[in-house]
C-alpha cells in the first residue's frame, strides 16, 4: 500500500511541476499572444481529448 502512496505523491509532484515550470514563459506573453497560443492549441487539445475518451 505504501508504494501506491509514493506513486501518487510522485504523480502529484510531476503534475505540480508541469504547471509551475512553464508559468514564467506564459507571463512573458501579451494578452493577444496568449489568446493566439490558446486558439492554436485548442484543436490539439480537442484531438487529444477525443483519443482519450
Amino acid at each position: 500500500m505504501r508504494e501506491r502512496g509514493s506513486a501518487t505523491a510522485l504523480m502529484q509532484c510531476i503534475e505540480d511541476l508541469t504547471d509551475e515550470l512553464p508559468a514564467p514563459a506564459y507571463d512573458m506573453l501579451s494578452v493577444d499572444e496568449l489568446d493566439e497560443l490558446i486558439a492554436g492549441l485548442e484543436p490539439i487539445a480537442s484531438a487529444a481529448q477525443s483519443v482519450d475518451d
